[in-house]
């Protein structure tokens, strides 16, 4: 059997709307958004920031950012979301993020719509105020909604993590 991420080439390239995820049962869906997420992550740190292609394609038209920490401000679309952190890796060279760990909780809310959110353990280096190899824990929530059965990322929302041998 092909890959995830084959498969989701594949899938994707015969499609005019590139999905983060079609439908499907809850565990396919889970697998599609986190690799979605995986390639996010991949892509900002290869520095690919074309809107036209995926993963970046994978957001809805209503997508936003939010930052309670200050280091990038809120945006309520895509292109204003990859401009800022091209910005950010343009400023800031050895800017990475590294993943450790994804969990996903899929959902439908009281009055419809059925919804999922990709958390995300990770750090960041070579960020603003940061050094390269100084790597600051890092906690991303990804929200997702089906919308006529595809999945498409909604927001994005970061905050400074807590490593877990300071809990």
């Amino acid at each position: 059997m092909a890959s995830l991420a084959l498969h989701n080439i594949l899938t994707h390239s015969q499609r005019t709307t590139m999905c983060a995820s079609l439908d499907g049962p809850d565990d396919l869906v889970t697998k599609n958004l986190e690799q979605h997420v995986r390639d996010g992550v991949q892509a900002i740190n290869e520095r690919n920031f074309n809107t036209a292609e995926y993963p970046w394609t994978g957001a809805a038209s209503d997508f936003h950012t939010i930052n309670p920490t200050g280091g990038r401000p809120p945006v309520d679309n895509i292109v204003d979301a990859i401009r800022i952190m091209k910005g950010i890796c343009t400023h800031c060279p050895n800017h990475q993020m590294r993943i450790h760990s994804l969990v996903t909780h899929i959902y439908v809310k009281e009055g419809g719509g059925k919804f999922a959110e990709v958390f995300m353990n990770g750090d960041v280096s070579g960020s603003l105020g940061l050094k390269r190899g100084v790597w600051r824990p890092m906690v991303t929530v990804w929200s997702y909604r089906l919308t006529e059965g595809e999945w498409f990322c909604i927001s994005e929302e970061s905050i400074d993590g807590v490593q877990e041998d300071a809990m």
